[in-house]
């Protein structure tokens, strides 16, 4: 009999010290969001003539519609583009820009707002190799970017069937 006890109360402590245990691991409120790459993956839209398409974490691209000869004409071109979930920063050219480094503020199921935080072709990056200017951003992201909030992008998710809906009137394929 006494074995049993010694065997149900070995039992007990290890459920009891296993409780304990996941209560005080459990996660608070005031851990940070960590992203990964599947929750920018979509299609969003800043603009009624822009829409960013993020295949991956490194594969992006533009709808662009534009105004020529009095109809309105579609244009897909890649982006580059390059998220680091770790630390929250957006590496991202665009066709009219240079690379930039966007910090992501804020990303739901339908709204995800960037804010401008450097250019790469900074002079401070300019002897530096990807690999060097990556490591350089991931320093400066620890240390935690200056922002100015009046350098946000607002983009508003695009439910994937309407997106492909332009792409057929346009006959675009990615």
């Amino acid at each position: 009999m006494s074995y049993n006890l010694r065997k149900a109360n070995a039992l007990f402590c290890c459920v009891l010290i296993s409780a304990i245990a996941f209560i005080f691991s459990s996660c608070s409120d005031d851990d940070p969001v960590v992203r990964t790459e599947s929750d920018l993956v979509g299609v969003w839209t800043n603009s009624p003539d822009h829409y960013l398409y993020i295949k991956s974490d490194t594969k992006i691209y533009s709808l662009y519609l534009q105004e020529y000869e009095g109809e309105t004409v579609g244009m897909i071109e890649p982006d580059g583009y390059v998220y680091e979930p770790a630390y929250n920063f957006i590496v991202y050219m665009d066709r009219n820009s240079e690379p930039d480094v966007y910090q992501l503020i804020s990303l739901d199921e339908d709204e995800m707002v960037w804010c401008w935080v450097d250019n790469l072709m900074d002079e401070k990056y300019e002897d530096m190799s990807k690999t060097e200017i990556l490591g350089q951003l991931i320093m400066e992201a620890d240390k935690g970017f200056t922002l100015d909030m009046s350098k946000t992008v607002t983009y508003k998710r695009v439910p994937d069937e309407e997106f492909q809906a332009m792409l057929d009137k346009f006959g675009l394929e990615i």
